[in-house]
């Protein structure tokens, strides 16, 4: 299947767009899915030959140009670590390092230190594409890993755009379509085709530059992260290139369709731990949303200020998505709220059009997953003609906690420096949790192999240090929810002395904020729906 672009993509007109604004400040705040760092694109990406330098010593070698201010290109740090080979693939750390004992950093910091793993991190990836995959070592053993779908995915890859004409469809099949609420739309991508469904997810992207700052140190948001735990870029950069770098490289009207995507690693509170088996999706969906916002220095302010011209717009690219997932064969759609975060663009109002634009193509999926702010999945749903349904639950209400390291027996909490160096036990195959949730030491790694063949350990971020964090991590399958079971499994990995006491303080703190009484804690909502003080409580457990 060729690669083709709308060579006619509708851009909204001068009068009906604000201005760009070249010395506006940069919005500093971490959002979902929109926030692409100014200084991932301030002159490190580079032009034909050598661009301007950075504070990462970026040569600014790569393809690409500067038009407008916005570069595109693809920029190289001489600060990148050498890598060890094996076999010719690269050796790649099994999880991004820990600063401050947390992984927040990934997101959300943006000091030189943080730019500068980023970046190396990325070019380390690249170098992983261009071998066609990786080696990462666990429990003294090194785990050979190759892409098998890439090949397909290049091949396949394509715009659609409504005004070049939607590519045809086969029968509705009717299907009696199910509506869910919540997660990350990377890690119940991926989840969900482990169950066997055909998912298609939406990426939020940047129009102006492929990968966002994936390639040049910026903090991860949604883009960035697909890149750094997919195969998606290589299809990003294939979009580009065909759009012989005129820019927007995604049609305004449309979106890019990259069938056979690999999922490898887990997510950014995982610290991008690494699989022994990628997971291939049935297709990724990138969409160009419109930006609002003039402080975002990265993107030009390009929304219609025309309430029907805007209105219309934002509809094709919703019709574009299911389009899209419906012609990749997909039974499964996950969808963002795109544009809602550092865009400006307004939840509520996004969230209409998109159930508005998608209502037509329902029957062509069983499942229609909505991530993101709850006013734009109510909105979708409303227009959509469902009725709002509860997030899905945890599937781990039945286990129960486990004292000790799994491999050593010894005690993992209690103030020993052993509790500040924890991990969690995931299958080598899937990923998933084994055994529910079992700890054990990060020092007892080389010994896992004995007693657990077939799993691997993942760090975690300490829970002295960052509770929230510590939480966030034990969300494999991403769902953003954890249950009352599995919060009093950490607790217990955590607690010494009598396990009755435990129960009682815990019961005492979960009472004293699940008001709601539904038995789990939202990670979307913490710091908001959960006190500070039940988090002080969790941060002390190591230290008593």
């Amino acid at each position: 299947m060729l690669l083709c672009c709308c060579t006619k993509p509708q851009i909204a007109s001068d009068e009906q767009v604000t201005p760009y604004d070249e010395d506006a400040i940069r919005t500093r705040g971490v959002q979902e899915n929109d926030l692409y760092d100014a200084y991932a694109h301030s002159g490190d990406r580079g032009g034909k030959g050598k661009g301007k330098g950075s504070k990462t010593e970026s040569s600014g070698k790569g393809r690409g140009k500067r038009e407008n201010g916005y570069g595109h290109g693809r920029g190289r740090s001489s600060s990148s670590k050498a890598l060890e080979y094996v076999d010719g693939l690269p050796v790649l750390p099994r999880q991004f390092q820990q600063i401050d004992m947390s992984f927040s950093w990934i997101r959300e910091l943006n000091a030189d230190m943080h730019r500068k793993a980023r970046l190396e991190a990325g070019e380390q990836l690249q170098v992983a594409f261009k071998q066609g995959g990786y080696v990462w070592s666990s429990g003294g053993q090194r785990h050979v890993v190759r892409f098998k779908r890439v090949e397909e995915m290049l091949a396949k890859t394509q715009t659609l755009s409504v005004s070049a004409g939607l590519p045809a469809l086969t029968g509705d099949p009717k299907y009696k379509t199910t509506f869910e609420y919540g997660g990350n739309p990377i890690e119940k991508a991926a989840e969900m085709s482990l169950e066997g469904a055909r998912v298609a997810t939406v990426n939020a992207a940047s129009g102006f530059h492929a990968g966002g700052g994936f390639t040049s140190g910026g903090r991860h948001a949604l883009e960035e992260a697909f890149c750094s735990q997919s195969t998606l870029f290589l299809s990003l950069e294939k979009a580009l290139a065909a759009a012989n770098d005129k820019l927007p490289y995604i049609p305004i009207d449309g979106a890019l369709l990259s069938p056979g995507v690999e999922v490898f690693r887990r997510g950014t509170d995982q610290g991008y731990l690494m699989q022994s088996e990628p997971v291939a999706i049935t297709a990724v969906i990138s969409v160009a949303m419109y930006n609002k916002n003039p402080q975002v220095r990265d993107s030009p302010v390009d929304a219609p200020t025309d309430k029907g011209a805007y209105e219309s717009g934002v509809r094709h690219k919703f019709q574009a998505i299911a389009h899209a997932g419906a012609y990749a064969g997909a039974d499964s759609l996950i969808v963002c709220d795109a544009g809602c975060g550092v865009f400006g663009n307004d939840p509520t109002l996004v969230g209409r059009l998109c159930g508005e634009a998608m209502k037509p193509y329902v029957g062509y999926f069983k499942k229609v997953l909505f991530t993101g702010k709850p006013d734009f999945y109510k909105a979708a749903a409303a227009a959509m003609g469902s009725q709002t349904e509860a997030r899905r639950p945890s599937k781990a209400s039945a286990m129960k906690p486990k004292k000790g390291c799994c491999v050593c027996g010894k005690p993992l909490g209690g103030g020993s420096t052993a509790a500040m160096e924890l991990s969690l036990l995931l299958t080598l195959k899937t990923g998933r949790r084994e055994g529910g949730l079992q700890f054990l030491h990060n020092s007892c790694d080389v010994d896992l192999d004995k007693k657990f063949p077939g799993c691997h350990a993942m760090t975690l971020p300490e829970a002295a240090a960052d509770a929230k964090s510590f939480l966030r991590a034990l969300d494999i399958d991403g769902n953003n929810v954890l249950s009352k079971a599995e919060v009093r499994c950490s607790v217990a990995a955590l607690w010494m002395g009598d396990p009755n006491d435990m129960d009682k303080e815990f019961e005492e703190k979960w009472a004293s904020w699940d008001l709601n009484n539904n038995g789990e804690l939202s990670l979307d909502d913490m710091g908001v729906g959960v006190p500070d003080e039940f988090f002080t409580w969790l941060r002390c457990l190591p230290s008593r």
